[in-house]
């Protein structure tokens, strides 16, 4: 049976490993090209964690272990918005 996944994040690579594994014949659609994926900013998919590495391990599909880099923290920021420094109180 042919499969077509729309969507090349996470889920959408690990939905269609998976169906790999289980026979279907996938082709996966993405709106960027290999090129991009590969010199683009980090994504998702390029910092693979615990659960969506078990999940592609009980499949047979442990592709990143011998090529990954370990990171040991990853965090984000949000920057505040001009103006919003201090909170202030809702009066009843």
């Amino acid at each position: 049976m042919r499969v077509c996944v729309v969507g090349a994040g996470q889920a959408g690579l690990q939905f269609a490993l998976g169906l790999l594994a289980e026979g279907f014949e996938v082709t996966v659609v993405s709106a960027r090209t290999p090129g991009e994926l590969r010199q683009g900013p980090p994504l998702s998919t390029q910092a693979m964690f615990h659960d969506a590495l078990e999940t592609e391990r009980a499949y047979g599909l442990n592709l990143w272990t011998p090529r990954r880099s370990r990171s040991r923290a990853c965090g984000s920021r949000c920057p505040r918005r001009r103006g919003s420094g201090r909170r202030r109180s809702a009066r009843a």
